[in-house]
């Protein structure tokens, strides 16, 4: 049940080079060495090892697009405390934080980056509280 979408060969080749790159553009932008993932697996990991993980990796995100299916082990977030002090003696020397996958920092950054494009042609002037671009009244 879904739409069955018939594109031809070259524009396939073409939204394939399109994801690669802007795949490529978003592993740069999440930050290498910070905050890792519960796999324990950094953005400067992927940045390393991105020419073996290549093909892979923009399969996983176009079958997420095209799909809306995306690995339960891929969706995971650890939410743990991170002292802010060497040695905390108090829970206020701690702060929260939100351990995402790597994939799925990927995977929403690369959303946002789309939507951004869309974002003034959806959003009405009465919404502009909401829309980054809007002049605020």
């Amino acid at each position: 049940m879904g739409i069955t979408w018939k594109i031809l060969t070259g524009y396939q080749l073409a939204i394939w080079v399109t994801i690669h790159r802007q795949l490529w553009k978003m592993i740069l932008l999440v930050i290498g060495n910070k905050a890792p993932g519960p796999d324990g697996m950094t953005a400067l990991f992927f940045q390393h090892y991105w020419p073996i993980m290549e093909a892979d990796i923009c399969k996983m995100v176009l079958n997420f697009l095209n799909n809306g299916i995306f690995l339960r082990k891929f969706n995971f977030t650890l939410i743990t405390l991170i002292p802010k002090v060497e040695r905390p003696v108090s829970m206020a020397q701690f702060r929260p934080i939100a351990l995402c996958n790597t994939v799925a920092k990927i995977i929403a950054k690369t959303m946002a980056l789309r939507l951004k494009k869309v974002m003034p042609t959806i959003i009405s002037d009465t919404q502009c509280l909401y829309a980054p671009h809007a002049h605020h009244r």
